[in-house]
């Protein structure tokens, strides 16, 4: 009941009242009486609230303060949803300009979705795609490129993602392109064409 009242709130686009009822809601017996997952789950919610309502720092303190604190010792959290709160965290950080948190987080994120084999193919890729556009953004290209790389493997491994799969080859392509290696760019431009 308290996660759908959130999380409707979040749907609904009315980020503030989530922050308004987070007091009384705390205080209640039906909070009281939830598992450490599900309060977890519920200040999860707020630290994304938090995001969309362009907070990075009340969000980070949400994420790291209450959902993992509370998640620390909690056997029936997933390691992957653990690692949804630290990629969180990563994106809050990028967002505030603090590009070696970030990378600390976002780095320490991907090493559990990678090492979950229930982890899905397609959310791991999307995973790589992004990790790739922030080394790409602040100037590492090499990790970059070893990150979509890697995305493009998986995705050309699942049926649909042709746009997906256009998009990263349009990014090598720029990438070759600029590091004048033009027998790759080519390429890259042939297997982006086919798409």
């Amino acid at each position: 009941q308290v996660f759908a009242l959130i999380n409707g709130h979040i749907e609904a686009g009315a980020y503030e009242q989530n922050l308004e009822v987070l007091p009384k809601l705390v205080q209640e017996k039906e909070f009281r009486s939830l598992n450490c997952h599900q309060k977890g789950k519920i200040f999860h919610k707020i630290g994304v609230t938090c995001y969309l309502l362009n907070q990075e720092e009340e969000a980070i303190r949400y994420f790291r303060d209450s959902v993992l604190a509370i998640w620390q010792n909690c056997a029936e959290v997933p390691p992957t949803e653990k690692a949804t709160t630290i990629y969180n965290m990563g994106i809050c950080h990028q967002y505030l300009g603090n590009n070696e948190d970030a990378k600390k987080f976002l780095d320490e994120a991907l090493f559990i979705f990678e090492n979950d084999p229930d982890y899905p193919a397609f959310d791991l890729a999307k995973k790589f795609q992004g990790i790739g556009n922030f080394y790409l953004d602040n100037y590492d290209s090499f990790r970059a490129e070893l990150y979509y790389e890697s995305a493009l493997n998986i995705f050309r491994e699942i049926e649909g993602t042709e746009w997906r799969r256009f998009d990263i080859l349009n990014q090598f392509l720029i990438m070759s392109i600029d590091f004048k290696k033009y027998e790759l760019a080519e390429q890259y431009f042939e297997e982006a064409l086919a798409l």
